[in-house]
């Protein structure tokens, strides 16, 4: 795995998951999280297409797609 990524960018996302499970519930259908991926999606790039993006915003936000995305997987498409 570290081969792919650098460590630290693995475990901040598995940081931002963690903290996102203890505040939101399971998605209910792939529906409601492809709908949630979609709005984190949309403020990622909504960051992106400013003049001057924000590194900080830009990490948080692409953290919160990676993150949704993982959620996502796990609840939906692996089981909990």
């Amino acid at each position: 795995m570290t081969d792919i990524f650098p460590v630290h960018i693995i475990e901040d996302v598995l940081h931002e998951v963690a903290r996102a499970k203890k505040i939101h519930k399971p998605f209910h259908s792939p529906h409601e999280g492809i709908a949630v991926i979609r709005e984190e999606y949309l403020e990622l790039e909504r960051v992106v297409f400013l003049k001057s993006p924000d590194q900080w915003e830009l990490r948080k936000e692409a953290l919160h797609v990676a993150c949704t995305a993982l959620r996502f997987l796990e609840g939906l498409c692996y089981g909990d």
